[in-house]
């Protein structure tokens, strides 16, 4: 404790300038964390966009929530995030990586569908009952549909089955010379039907280092310590 008070009062100088340096960082951190917490309020995530790539796709793009775990815990609800749900899927918000929500939808007309009169086996096998109805199909790329209808119980059967692929792609969009790049998240359907109804997206970026966590601080720490210790053996 005296060699510390010892040094203490031969580098008083040294020791005020090294203490105002570390407020100065810890206000500027501060600043930055609150600028940062306000452009993620105020960015607008909720519109979808639509445009062709190279091959003629249509692609919706939708602006994506970057940010830490700790502001997803502060703000989750009011991005529109359910912070309950996503603890109880991956254990620990801190094991998040990404997160996202998409709700879409498809729709169109189909051609007219012929029905066809059949007959179908139904009740007991051993009594052979058979049933008059009207039969039909119909399929795009993506969905077929079939069924029977009965005219004499007035019933509908119907069977379908519906094939989509998606991929989601995230990335950086230029925005400009001089301006930040923004996080954005591509859906692309191989239905050209799809469309996007709602899009949420996040995904965690790594805290900022605390200044005593930086590789300055450390070599600063270490220069500081060697010229006291230096010091002390030479006088």
């Amino acid at each position: 404790m005296n060699i510390i008070l010892s040094i203490l009062k031969r580098f008083w100088r040294e020791s005020l300038i090294i203490i105002l340096f570390l407020i100065v960082l810890g206000s500027v951190r501060k600043c930055s964390e609150n600028k940062s917490d306000v452009d993620l309020l105020t960015l607008k995530a909720d519109s979808i966009t639509y445009y062709q790539n190279k091959q003629k796709e249509w692609v919706g793009q939708a602006v994506t929530y970057e940010g830490t775990i700790d502001q997803l815990k502060k703000f989750g609800d009011q991005l529109g995030f359910d912070n309950k749900d996503l603890k109880k899927q991956v254990g620990n918000l801190n094991r998040l990586v990404s997160h996202s929500r998409v709700s879409a939808s498809t729709g169109g007309t189909a051609d007219q569908v012929i029905l066809r009169d059949t007959i179908i086996v139904s009740g007991d096998p051993e009594d052979k009952d058979t049933v008059n109805v009207k039969a039909f199909e119909w399929h795009n790329p993506y969905m077929s549909i079939d069924g029977v209808i009965s005219l004499d119980s007035n019933q509908l059967s119907l069977r379908y089955q519906y094939d989509i692929d998606f991929e989601i792609t995230a990335y950086h969009k230029p925005m400009g010379l001089f301006k930040k790049s923004q996080l954005v998240t591509d859906i692309k359907f191989n239905d050209p039907s799809m469309r996007i109804q709602e899009f949420k997206g996040y995904v965690v970026t790594p805290p900022k280092k605390r200044f005593y966590q930086t590789g300055l601080f450390k070599f600063s720490l270490g220069v500081g310590a060697g010229a006291g210790l230096a010091y002390m053996i030479l006088k």
